[in-house]
């Protein structure tokens, strides 16, 4: 009878094992999918703000202003009247 005991812990503790480096290799596999589809956003990203930062448009970088132009499309009187 303890024979068949060891015989289950044994087993227990293989299959254990081998669960465990299962779930380690997704969880790996899984962390560089997430990790390169990160870093394919974020450059991405990096071009986009590059392309966009050559262009100038709307800038002057000797005093750091955006300029742009705005309209009004209703104000809050004409909202309270309808």
């Amino acid at each position: 009878m303890v024979f068949v005991g060891m015989l289950a812990i044994g087993a227990a503790i293989v299959l254990g094992f081998f669960a465990f480096i299962l779930l380690a290799s997704i969880i790996l596999v899984l962390a560089g999918i997430i990790g390169v589809r990160v870093w394919w956003v974020g450059r991405k990203l990096r071009k986009l703000h590059d392309v966009a930062g050559n262009t100038g448009a709307g800038r002057n970088d000797e005093t750091g202003i955006i300029e742009g132009e705005y309209r009004v499309e209703s104000t809050r009187r004409e909202r309270e009247r309808q």
